[in-house]
């Protein structure tokens, strides 16, 4: 009982923030009483007030899954490009690669040598 008056008034103090959310969040909040009522709840009830919550609930938790999946793209990238950065120079002076150049494929500069770095080539 304790968890469900506290779910209604979380719902409550959101839904009642109408000056100080952003109208992003009014929208949302707004949507899913929408979608709650049209599920039969009844508006001012536990039920409903459970329904918004778990709705505002799934969509936060989408909202970081979305986040750290970007977080983990960018980290990866700058792996990969740390590596082939590393292989490039590594292959200097082994003439079966070609220098790399603006051409190179995914090729890229490195800021602090200015020298290009990329798949299948060598720095130097």
């Amino acid at each position: 009982m304790i968890r469900r008056l506290g779910q209604a008034a979380a719902c409550v103090c959101l839904l009642s923030l109408g000056g100080c959310a952003s109208r992003d969040a009014q929208t949302q909040a707004l949507a899913d009483g929408t979608v709650c009522a049209k599920r039969g709840y009844l508006v001012g009830t536990d039920v409903f007030a459970g329904c918004t919550f778990n709705a505002a609930a799934r969509r936060n938790n989408r909202a970081v899954a979305e986040r750290l999946n970007r977080e983990q793209e960018a980290v990866y990238l700058r792996r990969r490009q740390e590596t082939l950065r590393q292989l490039s120079v590594a292959r200097n002076g082994d003439f079966h690669f070609p220098i790399c150049d603006s051409a190179s494929p995914s090729a890229q500069v490195d800021r602090t040598t200015y020298a290009w770095y990329g798949e299948g080539c060598r720095e130097k």
